[in-house]
């Protein structure tokens, strides 16, 4: 029994001398753990410090005066080179950067950039070359050199180009000034915006060339132009392809129909011709295309068939000298401001199912001032 106890006492003994030597270790063990974690707390703040650096880099990045840069957008030049060489960092032309630069006559955009905007370089006379990024993708969207009316050449995509833009049988920009023009050989679609974006002149006649399928969106939009003629393999012309082209008087289809009235593509009216005071639309016409009716610009009596079923986007806008139209029963959808820009002395007579839409904006009367009449 007694040396049972003594057995205890000396366990006993041991534990108190070890008690401090465990306290202490808890406690470095402790202190070392705080001591890892405040380092990794300050390469977190050295790692967000350096983020919050380069963003401040990004923003701050210096050019010189003549340049207003933000955010690697270049808003505006205002210097009077002739010849000019954008920064390498900018990633965006904005809209208007270079409108109305009277003294540009190149100018180089850097491999940066990713994105022009429409009117860019709206109205710049003396324009003559631009060179674009190797990697930049056009967008038909976009009318970047609108009213640039001496450009000659474009380098796109690594190719000089001095007649047509073309890419992947995509005809992007013309930029021959004759008053006749044909279209390249090998080209399969007529771009949106092409015609638009460095006319400036007038075209007598533009021939498209047989193997053209489509034409794009705007792509002859304000243009002066007074013939075109079309292949027979044309299969798709988007609607507006010709819209605000008063002067165009006639249109042939590779010589099997001829246009001087209305253009109407299978059973849809494209556009109105020759900027006349009187249009009807033939029975079996089915839709009036966007902006069909935006040319005429005294149109005083227009009628519509009853075999009509749909009206296009500002098919009707600005017709402010038409003093009244009746929209036929059987029409089920009509687009947005298709009766755009009419004043009050004007009278609307549609059917009473468009009652319920009439909504204001984005809807088919928007900026709509004639007296509706619904029957």
């Amino acid at each position: 029994m007694l040396q049972s106890m003594s057995v205890l006492l000396a366990a006993a003994k041991v534990s108190l001398i070890a008690l401090p030597i465990i306290i202490v270790a808890v406690f470095v063990m402790f202190v070392v753990a705080l001591q890892v974690h405040a380092k990794r707390v300050v390469r977190s703040g050295s790692a967000q410090r350096s983020e919050t650096g380069g963003s401040a880099a990004k923003a701050e990045r210096k050019y010189d005066s003549l340049w207003e840069i933000r955010f690697d957008t270049l808003y505006s030049y205002k210097g009077n080179a002739a010849h000019v060489v954008v920064p390498e960092g900018v990633e965006e032309v904005f809209v208007n950067a270079f409108a109305e630069n009277q003294t540009l006559e190149s100018i180089v955009l850097p491999q940066s950039l990713k994105e022009i905007h429409s009117m860019a370089f709206r109205e710049c006379p003396n324009l003559r070359e631009v060179v674009l990024p190797d990697h930049f993708d056009w967008d038909e969207t976009s009318c970047y050199f609108t009213q640039c009316s001496n450009l000659s050449a474009v380098t796109y995509h690594g190719v000089r180009y001095t007649d047509f833009v073309v890419d992947n049988g995509v005809l992007l920009l013309c930029l021959v000034k004759d008053q006749n023009v044909q279209t390249p050989q090998g080209v399969y679609r007529i771009g949106g915006n092409a015609f638009v974006s460095t006319s400036n002149e007038s075209y007598y006649e533009v021939r498209v060339s047989e193997g053209v399928t489509e034409i794009g969106e705007d792509a002859f939009s304000a243009v002066d132009i007074k013939r075109l003629i079309l292949p027979s393999t044309l299969q798709t012309f988007a609607e507006g392809a010709i819209t605000f082209c008063p002067d165009l008087e006639w249109v042939d289809l590779a010589g099997v129909a001829q246009f001087d009235d209305l253009l109407i593509f299978g059973d849809i009216v494209i556009a109105a011709l020759g900027n006349k005071n009187s249009y009807t639309v033939p029975e079996g016409v089915k839709r009036i295309g966007n902006y069909a009716f935006g040319s005429p610009d005294e149109l005083t009596s227009l009628t519509l068939p009853e075999s009509l079923e749909s009206i296009g986007n500002k098919a009707f806008a600005y017709c402010r000298y038409l003093t009244r139209l009746t929209v036929p029963q059987g029409v089920q959808d009509i687009g947005e401001a298709a009766f755009g820009d009419w004043c009050s002395d004007q009278v609307l007579k549609i059917p009473q199912h468009f009652e319920s839409t009439a909504k204001g904006d984005d809807f088919w009367n928007e900026d709509c001032e004639a007296e509706i009449v619904y029957y």
